[in-house]
């Protein structure tokens, strides 16, 4: 019920060595999100497939446009990304030996980095098992990803880096995380830095979470820990000054042009069920 499209034309096309099968979509939203026309072109031969999808802007200019080719041998499923990809507007490459091989019992992901050259962003399996999954992020702007999502001018931009570890995806999954966002801003204000920590452990069941925001008029540190196995948690918040400009975007219906700065010290403790 959330997606919407207001036309959908569908074109079967073959001949002796191949078959094409196209979609276009006209006037489609998601969640009030707008995209006003969707292309997807899939064009079958032997036992690959070459597929595009292609998301364009009221003005016919791809926001969005990247190729993926997939083939089957017995039960082992391979997908290539095409070799390069454009994100609002701009032309990004991939590694030319990409691939993402998908098993019965595993995911292998191997090369796949999306760059520009001076942003990049990458995905890259640790192990033949595909036990440990790395994403490693540099300088990626996140005014990207939100721009695209909705097809508009994100207010929001920083510039990420760091690394996100996904641990054990075939038996009891877990995470590090070690990132951080610089030169944050909203519109042209300028909001500092924010430094996320995270893991979680199986073994002991404990949630870490380290955030930390530190800017010329922002200084904000929430951590603390979430044990899985008895649910009791353990967190603090020191807000030494947060402006309230920030909750404006997340609020919009009932606050803008917000002023001022939130000031306080707040600890959460007991069980996620009866928090004290």
């Amino acid at each position: 019920d959330d997606f919407f499209s207001e036309t959908i034309q569908l074109d079967l096309n073959s001949d002796q060595q191949d078959l094409g099968i196209n979609l276009l979509g006209s006037n489609n939203s998601y969640k009030k999100n707008e995209f006003p026309q969707i292309v997807i072109t899939n064009k079958i031969i032997d036992q690959t497939i070459n597929s595009t999808l292609e998301i364009k802007d009221q003005d016919e200019i791809p926001k969005l446009k990247f190729s993926l080719f997939s083939n089957q041998q017995d039960s082992i499923y391979t997908l290539v990304v095409g070799d390069s990809v454009i994100l609002n507007n701009q032309k990004w490459l991939v590694k030319a030996d990409n691939s993402i091989k998908i098993f019965p019992n595993k995911i292998i992901v191997n090369n796949l980095e999306l760059s520009d050259g001076t942003e990049s962003m990458s995905a890259q399996s640790l192990d033949s098992n595909g036990e440990n999954l790395e994403f490693v992020f540099n300088d990626f702007s996140i005014g990207e990803l939100t721009s695209l999502l909705t097809l508009e001018t994100s207010k929001f931009n920083g510039n990420l880096k760091g690394k996100l570890l996904l641990k054990n995806l075939n038996s009891d999954p877990y995470y590090d995380v070690n990132l951080r966002i610089d030169e944050i801003k909203y519109d042209t204000a300028y909001i500092g830095t924010l430094v996320i920590e995270a893991s979680d452990n199986p073994q002991s069941g404990i949630l870490f979470t380290d955030l930390k925001l530190q800017g010329p008029n922002n200084k904000v540190q929430a951590k603390g820990t979430l044990n899985t196995n008895n649910r009791k948690v353990n967190y603090s918040l020191d807000m030494e000054s947060l402006e309230l400009k920030l909750f404006d975007p997340f609020a919009s219906d009932i606050i803008k042009e917000s002023s001022g700065r939130l000031t306080g010290r707040a600890t959460l403790t007991g069980t996620s069920d009866k928090p004290v």
